[in-house]
């Protein structure tokens, strides 16, 4: 229902990490969380374009988007390992990853966790390992901003809703349930912005190599903002 950020809304992520792939074909890649396949999904489409065969890891503190995406590799005949623990506290070995590829996770940490993550991502990163990622940067939220991107929403189900789930939803009152779940996602989804491009550019001050580009998303849900589209290469 185009509520949050979703990893086809940045082209670069394919470029970015057919770069890495092409000249890596047999890399280590973790994808450092995930809300679903979508991630995946992207890396598995560089895979596909450049004929690499990456090992693929997969970490996330929830187990919904790690079944979503061994549903994903199943369907396509491909492995992926999956371990459900957060990334700060996990115990993973040093110099392990060519590539880290993870969408708009430090958009959904707090600042007092996001400089952990980045200095995690260095340490289980090899020499020369590469991190792709976005992150947002916005204003804080509103309500009236939450009750807008929930009538937004509302009025998407109305036209496209049957697409989406295509079983009726009328009976026993469904559609009026479904419908009070995205006002409740409205209502309680946050997002912790990054500030400025400054303080990209101090969290990833330990790498080489670092680009960064402003680019205007379509929208979230609870605030309509720009993402940093972020390459960061440690040195080799």
């Amino acid at each position: 229902m185009n509520m949050v950020a979703v990893p086809r809304w940045y082209p670069f992520y394919h470029e970015a990490i057919s770069n890495v792939l092409s000249q890596k074909p047999e890399a280590e890649v973790m994808i450092s969380a995930c809300a679903d396949y979508g991630m995946l999904h992207t890396l598995h489409h560089a895979m596909t374009t450049v004929g690499a065969r990456p090992t693929i890891i997969i970490y996330d503190i929830c187990n919904t988007p790690l079944k979503s995406s061994e549903w994903y590799a199943r369907k396509h005949d491909f492995p992926v390992q999956c371990f459900c623990e957060n990334i700060i506290t996990a115990d993973i070995e040093k110099s392990s990853f060519d590539l880290i590829v993870t969408d708009e996770f430090l958009s959904v940490l707090q600042d007092a966790y996001k400089p952990l993550v980045i200095e995690k991502w260095k340490k289980i990163l090899k020499p020369g390992g590469t991190i792709v990622t976005t992150a947002m940067t916005g204003n804080p939220t509103t309500p009236v901003l939450r009750e807008g991107y929930a009538a937004r929403a509302r009025r998407l189900f109305d036209i496209y809703g049957p697409l989406v789930i295509p079983q009726p939803l009328d009976e026993n009152g469904n559609r009026e349930k479904l419908l009070a779940q995205f006002k409740r996602f409205a209502m309680y989804h946050t997002r912790h912005m990054i500030k400025a491009e400054l303080q990209i550019r101090q969290l990833f001050k330990d790498f080489k190599f670092l680009s960064i580009q402003r680019i205007s998303t379509p929208g979230e849900c609870v605030n309509p903002t720009d993402s940093f589209q972020v390459t960061a290469r440690l040195e080799g």
